[in-house]
């Protein structure tokens, strides 16, 4: 089961769960990528080009105790992916005012 998607771009949203990315575009069918650290996944939304590069996997050491303690307990993954996200505006985009950017990004619990 994916995690509730996070809207990254104006089209696309994003989950992540056990070393797998979810993209789903609002038109379109969804993806599953498995991505290692310092892997990519790109694609362009109206007139910008957008890239996620994945940093580290961060577990919460908290929740996942929890759940070693109540087996049959239900929730969100204790697992997530640190990425830099790139902005990369074309011109027509720039005339709308996005604005080129490097951001780091949390995709998942």
């Amino acid at each position: 089961m994916a995690l509730p998607p996070l809207p990254i771009s104006p089209n696309y949203s994003f989950g992540y769960l056990d070393d797998t990315l979810f993209v789903r575009a609002a038109d379109g069918p969804g993806e599953e990528i498995r991505l290692a650290p310092g892997e990519s996944y790109a694609w362009d939304d109206e007139g910008v080009r957008y890239s996620l590069t994945f940093v580290e996997r961060r577990t919460d050491e908290e929740l996942l105790e929890r759940y070693r303690r109540g087996p049959m307990m239900v929730g969100p993954s204790p697992h997530s992916g640190i990425f830099e996200l790139t902005v990369e505006p074309g011109v027509s985009a720039r005339g709308r005012g996005v604005r080129a950017e490097v951001r780091t990004v949390q995709i998942g619990s």
